[in-house]
């Protein structure tokens, strides 16, 4: 099944559009590995987690479910894959999560970063080549509740919020290093794209403090790593405008969705989550029916070049789903009650989380050039403008520098104070699977500490690096400025500007008018009668 546009846009952010689901007349009931874990069984956990190798290319791997909320019997379903013939005590390993909100972190598996990928022809899966595996182990977990695997028995156990979401995979990750000890030391970087932007930040915060209601334990976290993130919604308000600067629409389709536009805009000024979030459907619905742009994943793709959802079908067969240990359990691809349920929550900024975090650990943001979902330009021009930490003015006044792959310009990277900024060009919201090889080692240079190749020529121009003015970037809260984007603030600065033209110009000409009078009082007062009547006389 290819990605494909409905009018129902709310799931837009992350793998979206599409409810995939693949159930089976199994009764085999799933593998809860926390009745395990209270009862101190933890080898026998370990053992019945195991994945059937044949399944999975002979990779070993592990598999289950762990409770997250006892009272809404809510289960959270994990994979986890150790790194091979390395260390897993010392090896840095990587927690995937989707966005969505919804989506089955099991799309970021078998279609981006995974050791296999689907072929929908052969019905079969094959070795990627540049999967993240072949350096850190991996732990990929459906979040939250409800999808992929992850299932509650009530509505009440859909979370609501971020720190719900927090507090879920606090859990979980608190019970699956009871079963591997051995990650405890190993350094953590949490990572991510699109909508988990948002569920990122609150998961590393509570783990960089620890949460004493849920209980403490030993982690090494050491950064997260975020793709085309979608912290807040100041930052990407202005749709028409990215719509615009790409070509896709003219004034005049900015004039024809300018309504939907102020009023998305003025909603999110206003805090109104439940507005914001329909205005937003609709006039992301409206700028589709102008521009026929049916996927906003990258602006030169289509939808027949996105086929997310097709490993669902390897995850019907009942011998995979015996492996998994996930009995009669429905799989959803994304699960839009998830994302109606998080409605609440849709204006919550995680910037702050963010910044706060900085003070713990390192980040990486990654942005794909050709996105339209959250636009690389917007985000950052509000991340210099209001995010705020004691080492700012340390990005701020690093260069941003090109990257070279392979001797070709692969990106842009901004780096000082704890944070990293990559443009990845070429490349749109989902990186991993436009630029796989350069993503690859975008992450190996971030986990080992290493530099990028850089431009040897851009070295020696110091000339293009000057240094910011930090009070520039000053702000500290959002305004209608950053909402309204660069176009509209534009247009507000020229007619100001006009206006103190025009003022300007009247005050001359008043203060023209009144000189001229004056010196020709002047002349006057000075002339006797008889010179007039000489003058005549002389005509």
């Amino acid at each position: 099944m290819s990605l494909s546009l409905a009018p129902r846009m709310s799931t837009f952010f992350g793998l979206l559009f599409i409810v995939g689901t693949a159930s089976t007349t199994q009764t085999q009931q799933p593998v809860l590995l926390t009745t395990l874990i209270n009862s101190n069984r933890i080898e026998e956990a370990r053992r019945l987690s195991s994945v059937n190798r044949s399944i999975a290319l002979e990779y070993e791997s592990y598999s289950g479910f762990l409770t997250v909320n006892k009272q809404y019997n809510s289960n959270t379903f994990f994979w986890y894959f150790p790194v091979r013939n390395k260390p897993k005590d010392s090896t840095p390993w990587i927690i995937w999560l989707q966005g969505g909100p919804g989506a089955s972190s099991l799309a970021g598996l078998f279609d981006e970063i995974g050791p296999f990928s689907y072929n929908k022809k052969n019905d079969t899966i094959e070795e990627r080549e540049w999967t993240w595996l072949k350096g850190y182990s991996m732990l990929f977990i459906d979040n939250p509740v409800g999808a992929g695997f992850s299932f509650t028995d009530s509505n009440d156990g859909f979370v609501k919020n971020m720190d719900e979401c927090a507090s879920d995979l606090y859990t979980a990750l608190k019970q699956f290093l009871i079963i591997f000890p051995e990650l405890r030391t190993a350094p953590l970087y949490i990572a991510g794209e699109s909508y988990a932007g948002r569920y990122i930040p609150p998961f590393a915060m509570k783990l960089a403090e620890q949460d004493l209601n849920i209980g403490t334990f030993e982690v090494n976290l050491q950064g997260i790593i975020m793709g085309n993130p979608v912290v807040d919604r100041y930052s990407v308000a202005n749709y028409t405008s990215t719509f615009q600067q790409w070509g896709l629409i003219d004034t005049q389709g900015a004039m024809s969705v300018k309504s939907l536009q102020d009023q998305y805009i003025k909603a999110i000024l206003d805090g109104d989550a439940s507005a914001a979030y329909d205005l937003r459907d609709q006039l992301l619905y409206k700028l589709t029916k102008i521009t026929l742009q049916n996927q906003f994943f990258n602006v030169l793709k289509s939808n027949k070049d996105l086929t997310l959802s097709e490993f669902a079908a390897y995850l019907q067969k009942s011998t995979v789903k015996e492996a998994l240990h996930v009995g009669d359990t429905d799989f959803s691809f994304i699960n839009t009650t998830v994302d109606l349920e998080l409605k609440s929550d849709f204006l919550t900024d995680i910037g702050g989380t963010v910044t706060k975090l900085l003070e713990h650990c390192k980040v990486l943001i990654y942005c794909g050039q050709l996105d339209l979902t959250a636009p690389c330009v917007q985000s950052a021009q509000y991340r210099r403008r209001y995010w705020q930490w004691n080492k700012k003015e340390l990005f701020l006044r690093a260069p941003r520098r090109p990257w070279l792959h392979k001797n070709v310009v692969a990106g842009y990277t901004k780096s000082g104070g704890g944070f990293t900024e990559v443009l990845v060009k070429g490349a749109g919201h989902l990186v991993p699977i436009d630029k796989p090889e350069e993503l690859y080692e975008l992450i190996s240079w971030f986990v080992s500490s290493r530099e990028l190749l850089p431009s040897s020529d851009f070295d020696s121009a110091s000339e293009y690096v000057p240094d910011l003015d930090k009070s520039y970037f000053s702000s500290t809260s959002p305004s209608a400025e950053s909402a309204l984007g660069p176009q509209l603030v534009g247009l507000i600065i020229s007619i100001i500007i006009n206006f103190i033209l025009v003022i300007s110009i009247v005050v001359a000409s008043v203060y023209f008018l009144r000189r001229r009078r004056e010196i020709a009082a002047y002349f006057y007062n000075n002339v006797d009668e008889t010179s007039i009547s000489q003058s005549f006389n002389m005509t």
